[in-house]
Formats: structure tokens, C-alpha cells, sequence
């Protein structure tokens, strides 16, 4: 699942949701239950002038058991990214 939006002619906003299954013609000890981790992305792109250009992305993850059997990690993933662009 995704949407994007065009607030303006120099601003974009961007979300995206995955579920993760696991690959059911290999072979596994692991739960089949779906999914196997949920994803959420939330990005901004933001053209500031001519010259400079802003993201600002924002993620988390929840990893389901599968997950936690397979690299035996449960807690959730959570980070963020602040990039500047210069363009001449």
C-alpha cells in the first residue's frame, strides 16, 4: 500500500505500508502466519529553492514472529533521515 500527494509544485508527501511474507517454497520451521514484518515509510520531499532541495523521512517496523525465530529480534525498528540537497 502507498500514496502519494502533491501539496504544491514543490512539495510532495509520500507514504508506504509492506507486509513481508515469508517464501513459501522454501522449506521452514518458522510460523507460516502472515506476514512475517509489517513496514511503515513516511517520506516529505521539499524543494526550498532553486538551489536547495529537503527530504525528511521517517520509518518504522514491527517485526512479527517469524522474524524474531529466525534472527531472534523482537524489538521494533524506528528511525529517521534528515538530507539536504544543493544543486547548481
Amino acid at each position: 500500500m502507498f500514496a502519494r500527494w502533491w501539496i504544491a509544485a514543490t512539495l510532495v508527501v509520500f507514504v508506504a505500508g509492506y507486509a513481508f511474507a515469508q517464501d513459501p517454497a522454501k522449506p521452514t520451521d518458522r510460523p507460516t502466519g502472515l506476514p512475517s514484518a509489517i513496514d511503515w515509510t513516511f517520506n516529505i520531499d521539499w524543494k526550498l529553492n532553486e538551489n536547495f532541495s529537503l527530504t525528511l523521512t521517517a520509518a518504522f517496523a514491527d517485526p512479527q514472529l517469524a522474524v524474531e525465530q529466525a534472527i531472534g529480534r523482537r524489538a521494533n525498528f524506528r528511525y529517521g533521515m534528515v538530507f539536504i540537497a544543493y544543486s547548481y
